[in-house]
């Protein structure tokens, strides 16, 4: 799982839970997946992945900024 702090790609909304998720690769291909941020903040019944039809949002460079500084981290804490 990738951190939406640091992520560079497009971000769009999951549109099964609203919450934003990311498209990379996994084992069986490239799938929209949600951020680490979300391990235990959100319920989502496809969660860890995402609606693989997310809504697409045209993100101003302003308003990203701010959801990447603001979303809360309900990831455990790492060592």
């Amino acid at each position: 799982m990738e951190s939406i702090r640091t992520h560079e790609g497009d971000i769009r909304l999951c549109r099964t839970c609203g919450q934003p998720c990311y498209d990379a690769e996994t084992e069986i291909g490239p799938m929209w997946q949600h951020f680490r941020e979300q391990w235990d903040g959100i319920y989502c019944a496809r969660h860890p992945l995402a609606d693989q039809n997310p809504i697409k949002i045209e993100w101003d460079s302003h308003s990203l900024d701010t959801l990447k500084a603001k979303y809360p981290d309900t990831c455990p804490a790492r060592v």
